[in-house]
Order: structure tokens, then sequence, then C-alpha cells
């Protein structure tokens, strides 16, 4: 009896040794085969990373520095691929799938200036095109990258020249995509943008956006009151103090636009810098007793 039961306890005992060898030529083979897809070309590097994955669901418990490597590299492949569809999106003008992957990004990063900052000028350049569709995200992300700016978390000013530069851009385009909603606040930055803006104080559009925002926030309610209230009526003092802060508003906005039309010098700006002049003129006529 204790013959048949050393017997069957042997038999149990290689039984297992081969199920435990099978298993580890398994984890071995697997670990070989991702080892040598992360050193191939682009295609070779997913199936790596799906073979890591595989890898991890199986021997993710086990606490051994092939275990680490794998976790570690697929760590680092993900962190590349959400950079490089960003990237590719950017690059190719897809803006919305550009947000996709730059959220991703921040799930893991929140304080990544940079694509932040890209966020910003793809909300931008799509909302230029006529499409708003990204403008509220695009406001939030803004408003995150000069919070970080101004509260000195930003050192780096990529994927700008400079720190004034990157201040300029985040200003600029933030007045830019709230001027409608929130044209005094959009005057402000326009003003930021053009005092510490770095290249952004030599751009006129800077200056036309610092115009419209303050026509906007404070000329065209001020002139609607005053109209209301005075226009057409016999002089008052304070009617008459009234048309003068009207009239020290309007020459903020002229002498907005009289830096644009400065600025505006390239042949294939003219069009534009005609326009500009006439909203200036059209201005000026209307506190110069209509001369030019």
């Amino acid at each position: 009896m204790k013959t048949t039961t050393l017997v069957l306890l042997t038999i149990a005992l290689s039984a297992a040794l081969v199920v435990a060898q099978d298993a580890q030529k398994e984890k071995t083979s697997l670990y070989t085969q991702f080892v040598e897809n992360i050193k191939g070309d682009a295609e070779k590097q997913k199936f790596a990373y799906e073979q890591g994955q595989e890898y991890l669901r199986k021997y993710g418990g086990d606490q051994d520095q092939y275990v680490d490597y794998v976790r570690k590299w697929s760590t680092k492949y993900e962190k590349a691929k959400r950079e490089t569809d960003f990237n590719n999106a950017l690059v190719a003008k897809d803006y919305p799938k550009s947000f996709a992957a730059g959220k991703e990004i921040l799930a893991k990063d929140g304080e990544s200036s940079v694509v932040l900052a890209r966020l910003v000028e793809a909300g931008y350049r799509q909302a230029q095109a006529g499409n708003k569709s990204l403008n509220a995200e695009s406001i939030q992300f803004a408003r995150r990258a000069l919070a970080l700016v101004d509260t000195g978390k930003v050192t780096d000013p990529a994927p700008f020249k400079s720190m004034d530069d990157l201040k300029g851009f985040l200003n600029y385009t933030l007045g830019w995509l709230i001027q409608e909603n929130a044209p005094v606040e959009a005057a402000e930055l326009a003003r930021k943008a053009a005092e510490f803006g770095g290249a952004y104080k030599q751009e006129a559009a800077t200056y036309v956006l610092l115009a419209t925002a303050i026509i906007r926030g404070e000329y065209e309610p001020q002139a609607k009151e005053y109209n209301e209230k005075y226009s057409g009526k016999d002089a008052t003092p304070e009617g008459e103090a009234m048309a003068a802060r009207l009239k020290a508003v309007a020459e903020r906005v002229m002498d907005s636009y009289a830096r644009a039309v400065a600025l505006l010098t390239k042949p294939e700006q003219q069009q534009y810098k005609t326009t500009v002049m006439e909203e200036l003129s059209s201005l000026y006529k209307t506190f110069h007793n209509n001369s030019a």
C-alpha cells in the first residue's frame, strides 16, 4: 500500500513538474518574442506592445525583472503613441482628433504647457475657419495654460521661441476666442499681448482685436446710452461729460487701429489694411465733423 502511494505521489510530482516547465517555457517564449519585436519597426513594436499586454495579463503578478521591464517599456510606448497620434492629427489639421489625443496626454500630465498651447492653437485655427465647436474647450485650455505661466510653473516656452511669445499667444488667442461674449476681458487680454507679448507686439491682429474689443465692450454700450439720454436734446453738463468720456474711448480705439495700420506693410496685407483704414476713418469722422 505504501509502495502504491509513493508511486502515485511520484507520478503527481512529475506531472506537476512537467506543467511548471511548460508554463515557464511559454513565459520565456513570449518574453523572447516581445524583446525581439521591440527592436523592429513601428509595426513590430505595435505587435510587441500587444505581446507585452498579454504577458502582463498572464504573469503581471510575478515579481521579477522581466515583468518590470515589460511594464516600463509598455508605459513608454503608450506615452510615445499618444504623442505621435497628437502630432499626426495636428499635421493633418484634424482638430477634433487632435483634441481627443491631446486630452489623453493631459489625463496623464495635466500641466503640459506645450500640449495646452497646441490645443489652443488648434481650436483657434478651427474657429478661424468658421467652426466654433471647439471654442469652449479651447478657452478652458488657454486659461489653464495662462495660469501655469502666471504662477511660474512654466520655464520652457516650447513650442514658442520665448516666454514672451508664449504669453503673447495665449493672451491674444484667449482674447480672440472670448471677444463676442466677454469683450471687456478680451480687450484687457489684447492689451497684455500688445504690452508683454514678444512677437505679438508687432502683430497688427493684436491691435485690431484690441480695437474691436473696446468697441464691443465700452464704445457701443456708452454710445447707445448717450444717444438714448442726450442725443438731439439741449446740452447739459451731464451730457457733455458723457460725450467727453465717449470721445476718450473712441480715441483709444483709433489709436489701436492706427497701430495696426502702421504694421500692415506687406503687399499681401494691403486689402486688409484698407479695411482697417476704413474703420479708422469712419470713427475719426464721427468725432471731427465728418472731416477726413
